[in-house]
């Protein structure tokens, strides 16, 4: 195997770990900025007592997470426009697996963009459908303009969902 495949390889495995693992870092941030100690873990902040927010908190602090998650896809997408760039379709397309997972976890539990939607008095469904579409039109449109393969496309996107889930799971 060249080098250059190793690296992809190991940057394919990564990718879901770090936006996960960044994503989570942007949230405590948002706690630590609001006064907030709370310890940082691979997927989640743990809390030595629970906690009672206000609407505006909890908005800031599960909007922290989903605008840092977009603001990844837009790069991958900004990327992939400028350099015509695997590399970028891939930031994007994993920033995008992340939110839809969670976005389908919250048909059971609860996500991000759901505590938005009622932090902010909004109907809990409007962040989720926002989101995912913002996603699906940057990845529809990358998908069609670079004419990735579809092999490529769905086995690295089961990759990340699936790598997604078991971080999760941690």
């Amino acid at each position: 195997m060249s080098r250059i495949r190793l690296v992809y390889f190991v940057f394919i495995f990564l990718l879901p770990c770090m936006t996960y693992f960044f994503h989570e870092c942007v949230h405590w941030l948002a706690y630590r900025s609001i006064g907030i100690n709370g310890r940082l873990t691979i997927n989640t902040i743990v809390f030595s007592q629970e906690l009672v927010l206000s609407s505006t908190q909890n908005a800031f602090i599960y909007g922290s997470g989903v605008l840092f998650t977009l603001f990844q896809g837009v790069m991958g997408f900004v990327i992939t426009i400028k350099r015509e760039a695997t590399f970028g379709f891939n930031i994007l397309l994993s920033a995008a697996i992340f939110r839809w997972a969670a976005i389908l976890q919250g048909l059971i539990s609860s996500s991000d963009e759901i505590k938005i939607g009622i932090a902010l008095g909004m109907h809990p469904s409007i962040w989720p459908i926002s989101i995912s579409v913002s996603f699906f039109g940057m990845v529809y449109y990358l998908f069609r303009k670079m004419k990735f393969s579809l092999k490529t496309f769905f086995s690295n996107s089961l990759l990340f969902l699936l790598l997604t889930i078991l971080i999760s799971l941690l």
